[in-house]
């Protein structure tokens, strides 16, 4: 069994030229430029909202009581409900309207005419049968290869 459950980078992986070094801490800098807003969030969600200030935001909690967060929900949660009210029948929408255009294309391309022409013969109203025929045929072409 080994020591350690990962593996030390050969030598060979490691920076070699001073580019190498310049390139890794820009990198680094960067990483840290883009989670100071998670760690401001984080940091702020655990104070107490008498606490939280400007000039205090970069400070850690005193103690830990995660009021901000409690605070946070019961602004936001009357509010949720109307963005869901939108988000959800607009995604929908949006789905909706992309098979629609895909539709064809997938049908002329998977060669399902004689399954789609079988279901409109029969009493369906819908196309769900005819796109649920066409996934169907997707998926055994994707396990034959």
């Amino acid at each position: 069994m080994k020591a350690f459950p990962f593996s030390f980078p050969n030598r060979e992986s490691l920076p070699k030229t001073t580019l190498d070094y310049v390139s890794l801490i820009f990198l680094f800098l960067c990483m840290l430029f883009f989670l100071m807003p998670l760690y401001v969030m984080v940091v702020t969600g655990l104070k107490d909202s008498t606490h939280v200030s400007l000039s205090t935001m970069w400070n850690l909690p005193t103690r830990l009581t995660g009021g901000g967060f409690i605070e946070a929900w019961q602004r936001l949660l009357p509010n949720l409900g109307n963005s869901l009210m939108l988000a959800i029948p607009s995604e929908y929408s949006d789905s909706t309207h992309s098979v629609a255009a895909e539709y064809p294309s997938v049908r002329n391309n998977l060669g399902l005419d004689h399954c789609a022409r079988d279901l409109r013969t029969s009493d369906h109203q819908s196309h769900f049968p005819e796109l649920l025929c066409e996934f169907a045929g997707r998926i055994a072409r994707s396990r034959a290869h």
